[in-house]
Formats: structure tokens, C-alpha cells, sequence
């Protein structure tokens, strides 16, 4: 490095670094207040990230006024992972745009459970259980015979399927994130009605259900039904009875980020 640069450098490189930690820090506080985090991580780490990006605001504050020496190193790496953010907040990534995980906003300080709906509601005179299709699929693998004998209210998205269409069968897909939408998958229930031939692939449902026994193990469905996850999961040993359609809005948050055993279900 030349001399006059190296020298403006351990002046001012200091104070760069300081820079690049307080914005790192409006980042993370800004992605917690704004409608993207769940695109990236489950909501429930907002305490943890929005606390990481308190400290980095401060650390950044003093390290911009009180800077320690510079490091080359250092700065580099600071701004290799901007880019990176830059990268994954770009308009042209799939995750951001087109993916059936992304298809609305919602600003995240508001939580998803901020409206609690009934755990029952009564539909043509009968009872059902709101139950998102994650929590179905655990009784469904673990439940009591009280639980399998139950009517439910379950939403999501149609899917077509050419090994099961010639049975008048389709799929109901939602995706279920644990951590971060690496770990996404798409659980989903074959499930028969004749009402749905109106609708296209990728359209909101809610379907009033009991569950009916698959007399045989169903053929393997390897198919990604759903844009952003790749993995699908279809439960093999219960097929959806559906007694009544209705088309179905997506819901604010589309993911499924949380999973009870009991009511009133996450839904």
C-alpha cells in the first residue's frame, strides 16, 4: 500500500470498520421491524436478532469515534458480507420474489398470533378443529383414537399430481419451517373431491375434513410442489375425506413456523 494511502488508512480504516458494524446493526433491527425476517428465519429468534443488532449498533457507535488499528482482513470481510446482503435482498432472487413463500407481506411487529380464531367452528351443522396440516400430520404419525376420529379445518395450497389424478385424488401442501428456510419443507395429505377442478395449482383452500384410513401404503410422491422448498413430505397413511371446499386467501404468514399437541392448534 502506498504511503500516503497506509497512512489515511490506519487513521481513518478504524472508523470505517466502526461504520460497516452500525450499519450491520440497522440492518438487523430493521429486518426485524420490517416484513422479511420470516423469509429467512423462524419469528421466534426476532428477540435474539433484534438484540444482536442493539449491541452491533453500539459496538459500531464506538468503534466509528474510539477506532482500534485497522486490519485489511478484517474490512474485507465486512464488506464481502454486505454484498451478500445485498445479494439476498436483491428483487432478482427467487426467494424474494416468486416463491410460494413470498407471495404477501406482513410487517413482523405484528405477530402472526395476534388474532387468535376460535379453535372450533361449526360448518352445515357439524363441528371441525382448526389444525394446521404440520400438526394433522403428527396426530395422524402419534395421535389417540379420539384425535383420528375427529373433523378438522385445515388450509392450504392445491397441487395436481399425475400418479394420483386418474384416483380423482389431489394434494394440499404448506410449508413448515423449523429454523430458517433451508430446513423448509412441504407437508402435505392427499385428500379426493369433485370440487376443486374450478381451481388452478397453487390456490388457497380450506378444506372440512375427517381422516380416512389408506387400506394399502400410497405410491411414493417424489414431487416439489411447492417453489422455494425443496423437499416434500406427504403422509402415506390417511387420505383427506373432504366434506365441504371454500377457496381460501393466503394467510399473512404462509409458513408454518409453529406446532402444538393440543387446542387451540397453531392453525
Amino acid at each position: 500500500m502506498h504511503q500516503g494511502s497506509q497512512s489515511i488508512w490506519q487513521k481513518w480504516g478504524g472508523s470505517f470498520e466502526g461504520i460497516l458494524l452500525f450499519m450491520f446493526g440497522c440492518y438487523m433491527v430493521g429486518l426485524v421491524q420490517g416484513g422479511d425476517y420470516w423469509l429467512l428465519l423462524n419469528p421466534k429468534f426476532k428477540w435474539l436478532t433484534g438484540s444482536a443488532g442493539y449491541v452491533l449498533l453500539l459496538i459500531g457507535l464506538v468503534a466509528t469515534f474510539y477506532p482500534n488499528p485497522p486490519k485489511v482482513s478484517r474490512s474485507i470481510c465486512f464488506v464481502v458480507l454486505f454484498a451478500i446482503v445485498s445479494l439476498v435482498h436483491s428483487p432478482d432472487n427467487p426467494l424474494f420474489a416468486g416463491s410460494s413463500l413470498s407471495e404477501v407481506d406482513l410487517p413482523l411487529g405484528k405477530s402472526s398470533a395476534a388474532v387468535e380464531l376460535p379453535s372450533r367452528v361449526i360448518k352445515d351443522e357439524r363441528e371441525y378443529i382448526r389444525i394446521n396440516l404440520g400438526e394433522l400430520y403428527d396426530i395422524c404419525e402419534a395421535g389417540t383414537a379420539e384425535q383420528l376420529q375427529q373433523r378438522y379445518l385445515v388450509r392450504g395450497m392445491l397441487q395436481r399430481n399425475d400418479k394420483i389424478a386418474p384416483l380423482g385424488q389431489f394434494l394440499i401442501l404448506r410449508g413448515a419451517v423449523s429454523c430458517c428456510l433451508a430446513d423448509a419443507v412441504a407437508v402435505g395429505f392427499r385428500f379426493n373431491s369433485g370440487h376443486v377442478a374450478e381451481y388452478t395449482d397453487g390456490q388457497w383452500l380450506n378444506l372440512y375434513i375427517s381422516l380416512d384410513d389408506l387400506s394399502s401404503p400410497a405410491e411414493s410422491l417424489e414431487y416439489l410442489g411447492l417453489k422455494g422448498i425443496f423437499y416434500t413430505n406427504i403422509n402415506q397413511q390417511y387420505l383427506l375425506k373432504v366434506e365441504h371446499v371454500e377457496k381460501q386467501s393466503p394467510p399473512k404468514i404462509p409458513a408454518m413456523f409453529e406446532f402444538r399437541n393440543k387446542e387451540p392448534y397453531a392453525y
